[in-house]
């Protein structure tokens, strides 16, 4: 029987070239980051500011953007103070915050998604109602909801993995703490952890 512990801290291995690649890596992963919460900002203003464009899919393609940014300050800015630093070595609480909030915003994107989808599909089939089904108060009242609902989501999954006792190792060969490598390194968890997670292993 294997001795179950619970792990006080992971340490991360998200590249295995060599060092002297790490420059070039860190400034890759700088440079896509500024990119994208640029290009995501931008989109963000430009609704806000034009009258024109606050209609309910451009509403969406906002938060979608808002959903892009969070999705790579969750992960990125870390990775990068792992490859200038060199320390590899993350507590218990930092990985689970991370998963927490990499949780809440994939829940929130795939809401967020067939929502869209769901907007268009009223525009096409019944065009009549649209605009009284998709009102700016129900819009607001959606959107609201999406992001209560996949920060609740979330929670449960956290709270889940975090009664999930470890007696492999506390290695993870990824660049942030995402499910499936927490998983890996446990040998008991909850059923309701599997059932909410919809993970077979």
């Amino acid at each position: 029987m294997k001795n179950e512990t619970f792990i006080k801290y992971f340490y991360i291995l998200p590249f295995s070239g060599e060092a002297r690649s790490k420059p070039f890596i860190t400034a890759f992963f700088f440079l896509i980051y500024v990119v994208g919460v640029l290009i995501n900002s931008s989109i963000i203003t430009v609704i806000c500011l034009e009258v024109q464009l606050h209609k309910p899919m451009y509403l969406f393609i906002c938060n979608l953007s808002i959903v892009d940014i969070f999705y790579t300050s969750v992960t990125v800015p870390k990775l990068l103070h792992m490859l200038l630093s060199g320390n590899h070595i993350v507590s218990s609480a930092q990985c689970y915050t991370q998963l927490y909030f990499f949780l809440a915003i994939s829940i929130a994107e795939e809401i967020l998604l067939f929502t869209m989808s769901y907007d268009r599909y009223l525009a096409i089939c019944d065009p009549l109602h649209y605009h009284h089904i998709l009102s700016e108060r129900n819009c607001f009242l959606i959107t609201f909801g999406i992001w209560v609902v996949a920060f609740l989501d979330s929670s449960v999954i956290a709270t889940s993995a975090l009664h999930m006792s470890s007696c492999h190792s506390n290695i993870i060969h990824q660049f942030y703490c995402d499910l499936k490598s927490l998983t890996m390194s446990t040998c008991k968890s909850t059923q309701l952890f599997f059932i909410v997670a919809g993970l077979e292993i």
